[in-house]
């Protein structure tokens, strides 16, 4: 840490007091002597002396921000370095921040809102068109003046971390966990300014509903609300908030940055029309305080949501919450297997015809942004998070299992007549026919039960274990890949997850895989990207392959980069399997540090490392 005091000088820069200090740097308002101007000094911390990686690319995006020139970015003028600890000089800005102005006020005027983050989303927008991102837009970044005009600082200085190459921006997220993105949560390294879009959003949430949406218990709770959980409407927690105006908050707060406004100013413009449209001024200060509250009482609703019995037993007639299935002997098919956005995107390859790896998109350290909590999500800990979560879904999938009875067929013809609503009544009687060797009869009730659920995703990864452990894979498989295409977007990450382990797995066995070879590659015909790489996994099980280089060739199927985890683990198996095993080793070793890789892959990745190692002559 620095430990300049008043009087040091800092170059050409006599410290006056110092203002402020984070992880990464500590803040000394000081004084050019010869031009009698204050400024702030911004002296980075000794621990990055020893990073000439970090020091490199530091210079080099210090330079790059240093070409900013905005009315509301404060400006920086100077980088050099003393005893080669590095520091850049920045305009210095007597006054607040944004943070200290809602500590007095939950809730601002409307007026208030547009007046001080209408510049913040103009310098925004300016520095996104030259390809720079702020990556921690929150609160304490913005400085309002003494005359009112609004700062934004530290442009630039995460972006200089987070480009960093060096072995201290490794494994770790950088962000603030209530204004973090979720691309970033996530680890993902190439971020647009839709990043920056949805903090800015956060920061608009918190100024009209009364609080951030998402602060958990821990810096890792919240940052998985980010990526998992949905947003609490504005109008639940505040019932202030107009319609038109929560409207707005949703789509700058989207988990999809295609699905945000495309820069910070067309939010601030839509804002500013909604909040017309509607002649909302302000919330209530009442309605404000009690956010924290509403907040908290809506999380244990979702809470108490999630933790009831997978399906639900509805007392009324419901229609249908996707389209139904079709039972064929050809299949099972569905509309929305064609319908996905994940299947438009083209992927990209590796080695002339597998797929492109792309590198480990490490979690980059804090580096003390977090400086609240003093803590950092690492892939470990984010893959404990994901095995927490996956354990709890896989209980509550036995719980269900556990209460079917056993019945006769008549019997569960009668228990449909007294609960005709009731999709649990169905999934009895379907896995009631199978164990009794019916398949094409049990078509038509496990078809009902998909209609009467509101939960359709996890309907059917259930029915595909009771398929399964009555020995009918191909029909196990056909409503895995039927569970991924019902998922909505929250349950997605999960049942990508049990959908993977569970195909891996059946894909590896070479006494199934040539049964599974045709219910997969009907999928495929259906444009299923995971049929697609498990009709691989097959082919590779089968040493076919000729097969794969064919399929690769003729498939239609769009990989998205969804799936690409996956994708990267079966070409880094075909490298084994061809002996090109150095090539496996470094896709591996990329899939082990991302944390963005599934479990399964994760530990599919482990085993395969292993026995590469293990094979390699010199065991290295």
């Amino acid at each position: 840490m620095s430990r300049f005091q008043e009087g040091d000088l800092i170059g050409q820069y006599r410290v006056i007091r110092r203002v402020g200090a984070g992880g990464m740097a500590t803040v000394y308002l000081a004084k050019h002597d010869r031009l009698d101007r204050d400024v702030a000094v911004k002296v980075i911390h000794d621990t990055f002396e020893r990073d000439s990686i970090f020091l490199s690319r530091f210079e080099r995006e210090a330079q790059i921000v240093a070409g900013l020139d905005h009315p509301n970015i404060v400006p920086i003028y100077d980088y050099s370095d003393m005893d080669g600890q590095p520091y850049i000089v920045m305009k210095y800005v007597p006054g607040n921040s944004f943070r200290a102005l809602l500590d007095e006020s939950p809730v601002l005027p409307m007026e208030d809102i547009l007046r001080l983050l209408t510049p913040i989303a103009s310098a925004l927008t300016y520095a996104h068109a030259r390809g720079i991102l702020h990556r921690d837009v929150k609160p304490s970044n913005i400085i309002i003046d003494d005359v009112g005009t609004p700062y934004l600082a530290d442009f630039g200085l995460a972006r200089i971390t987070a480009s960093g190459e060096s072995t201290m921006s490794q494994d770790a997220i950088l962000g603030t966990p209530q204004y973090i993105s979720p691309e970033q949560a996530k680890g993902v390294k190439n971020l647009d300014g839709r990043a920056d879009v949805y903090s800015l959003g956060i920061i608009l949430y918190q100024v009209i509903v009364g609080d951030v949406p998402f602060s958990a218990d821990t810096p890792y709770a919240t940052i998985h609300d980010h990526i998992y959980t949905q947003l609490p409407p504005p109008s639940e927690i505040n019932p202030d908030v107009p319609a038109v105006v929560e409207a707005v908050l949703e789509k700058a707060l989207a988990k999809n940055p295609a699905d945000r406004y495309s820069t910070a100013t067309e939010l601030m413009v839509a804002l500013k029309l909604a909040s017309e449209q509607a002649a909302f001024r302000v919330s209530s200060m009442q309605n404000a305080r009690q956010a924290d509250e509403s907040l908290a009482l809506y999380r244990d609703k979702r809470l108490a949501e999630a933790s009831t019995p997978v399906l639900k037993n509805t007392t009324a007639t419901l229609s249908p919450i996707t389209p139904p299935i079709s039972f064929s002997p050809e299949g099972i098919s569905h509309p929305s297997l064609t319908d996905s956005k994940h299947h438009r995107r083209v992927m990209r390859y590796r080695h002339g015809w597998l797929w492109r790896t792309m590198g480990a998109l490490a979690f980059l350290i804090c580096l003390g942004i977090f400086t609240s909590t003093g803590a950092a999500i690492d892939a470990e800990q984010m893959r404990a998070i994901r095995r927490m979560e996956l354990k709890g879904l896989e209980q509550r999938r036995q719980d269900v299992i556990e209460s079917l009875p056993e019945q006769t067929v008549l019997q569960a013809r009668r228990a449909i007549n007294n609960n005709p609503n009731s999709p649990v009544a169905y999934l009895s009687a379907a896995n009631t026919l199978w164990q009794r060797g019916m398949p094409d009869l049990a078509e038509d009730p496990l078809a009902i039960g998909l209609r009467r659920t509101d939960q359709p995703a996890e309907y059917l990864i259930i029915a595909s274990e009771l398929a399964e452990a009555n020995h009918f894979t191909d029909v196990s498989v056909q409503l895995q890949l039927e569970a991924l295409s019902n998922a909505v977007s929250a349950e997605q990450p999960y049942i990508r997850e049990i959908v993977g382990e569970s195909l891996y797995r059946l894909t590896h066995n070479p006494d199934l895989a040539p049964q599974l070879q045709a219910v997969l590659n009907d999928a495929v015909q259906q444009e299923s990207p995971m049929a697609f790489l498990f009709l691989v996994n097959t082919q590779l099980t089968l040493g076919d392959f000729g097969a794969v280089e064919a399929a690769y060739n003729s498939r239609s199927t769009a990989i998205d980069d969804l799936y690409l985890a996956e994708a990267q683990l079966l070409e880094a198996r075909y490298n084994l399997l061809t002996d090109d095993t150095d090539a496996a080793q470094d896709i591996l070793e990329d899939l082990l540090e991302d944390a963005a890789t599934p479990v399964w892959v994760w530990e599919a990745a482990t085993d395969l490392l292993n026995l590469s190692t293990d094979a390699s002559p010199t065991g290295e």
